[in-house]
């Protein structure tokens, strides 16, 4: 999961670490996947499954 999150009051929000590291391999051109919670549970669930199968 990544997002921002309260650092102070002064400063505001600050990007969590997962966030900037995701920025940054965009910038190196690393393929991301961007998902919803439920389809990261989804994937999560089919990926399982196959492991189990032995696939």
């Amino acid at each position: 999961m990544t997002g921002y999150f309260p650092i102070d009051l002064i400063k505001g929000y600050s990007p969590s670490r997962k966030l900037t590291e995701a920025e940054q391999a965009i910038e190196l051109g690393q393929p991301l996947i961007i998902m919803s919670e439920k389809e990261f549970v989804d994937f999560l669930a089919q990926f399982f499954q196959l492991l189990s199968k032995g696939l």
